[in-house]
């Protein structure tokens, strides 16, 4: 059944959410269970609200991951998840490093697109390299508490092949 749905909108959630949540795929790919709040209230709003809350609740009811036993304490529901059988640990293994660690070809292009916009001073598809490439890096975690050292390292990265560069000079 897993090949009768398009991944998109987990592939969404899964690369949203927080670095504990590779942990917690890690644990579930040995056959471990990981211990979860499960919000028994999701709806669409809240995916995009706050992914690091929504990415459990809705692999579970999606199938992706099921309880192997459900408590209930004073944030609400929470659970033991596992993997539910082998199809879905076989997608796990094969897509989800796709998802959190992109292969470094579309890094060095992303790069590549944003230092040849600065050389060619076209600073509107810089803009919108730089954006594209927030919007499938940063997390609200990157970004909570102090956002200008988030940025300045991107930056940083993104324009260290200037250095020995022939057209640049400082």
């Amino acid at each position: 059944w897993v090949n009768t749905s398009d991944n998109s909108l987990i592939r969404s959630l899964i690369k949203k959410s927080p670095a504990t949540f590779r942990t917690g795929i890690e644990h579930l790919l040995r056959g471990e269970a990981i211990h979860e709040h499960v919000d028994e209230n999701l709806t669409f709003s809240g995916l995009d609200n706050n992914p690091s809350i929504a990415v459990w609740p809705f692999l579970l009811a999606a199938g992706y991951v099921k309880a192997a036993g459900v408590h209930y304490g004073e944030m609400g529901a929470e659970a033991d998840l596992l993997l539910p059988n082998y199809e879905i640990r076989g997608v796990f293994r094969q897509l989800v490093p796709e998802w959190l660690f992109p292969s470094e070809e579309v890094g060095q292009r992303w790069q590549r697109d944003f230092v040849a916009a600065l050389l060619r001073k076209d600073f509107s598809t810089a803009e919108e390299t730089l954006r594209s490439l927030l919007e499938v890096v940063a997390s609200i975690h990157d970004l909570a508490h102090k956002p200008e050292v988030f940025y300045h390292g991107l930056i940083i990265g993104l324009t260290a092949a200037l250095l020995d560069h022939p057209h640049y000079d400082l």
